[in-house]
């Protein structure tokens, strides 16, 4: 279910405010996380985690040594994947009255703030940007290492 049906209910249930808007990011990334996570699992190769198995390690030992190296990038991507999506979503959230920056663009808008609402969109911009930038960063460092 969409993160804007999840919205519209919670705000129905809470009111309006941040409650609603955080309720919604939270139930829709957790469901999409985990079904990702799980696919990235599911699709991680076992010969790895057999090998150890036969040396005689530990489940816990599999899980760090040979599937953990396989998943983590994906699980990487995935997760700041989500945290783009979540503050992308969290602006429009704000217009079903779900609070977050979404609300404060629509209430400059109703006011006629035209001033704030130019700012306020060029910071959603900027901070946008710099999640993409940050994000290709850390997940290339994650990757490649320290080159």
């Amino acid at each position: 279910m969409p993160e804007l049906a999840w919205a519209v209910i919670f705000v129905m249930a809470f009111g309006i405010g941040a409650i609603p808007g955080f309720l919604a990011l939270m139930l829709h990334t957790i469901g999409s996380l985990t079904k990702l996570f799980y696919e990235a699992i599911e699709s991680a190769q076992d010969k790895p985690v057999r090998g150890l198995a036969a040396c005689g390690a530990t489940p816990f030992q599999r899980m760090r040594f040979a599937l953990w190296p396989q998943v983590k990038p994906i699980f990487i991507s995935y997760s700041f994947m989500r945290m783009e999506i979540n503050f992308r979503s969290s602006t429009i959230l704000g217009l079903v009255g779900a609070g977050g920056i979404g609300q404060e663009l629509m209430t400059n808008i109703k006011l006629d703030r035209y001033d704030q609402v130019s700012m306020t969109l060029l910071l959603i911009i900027v901070v946008v940007s710099l999640l993409d930038m940050l994000s290709g960063r850390l997940r290339h460092w994650v990757l490649e290492g320290n080159k």
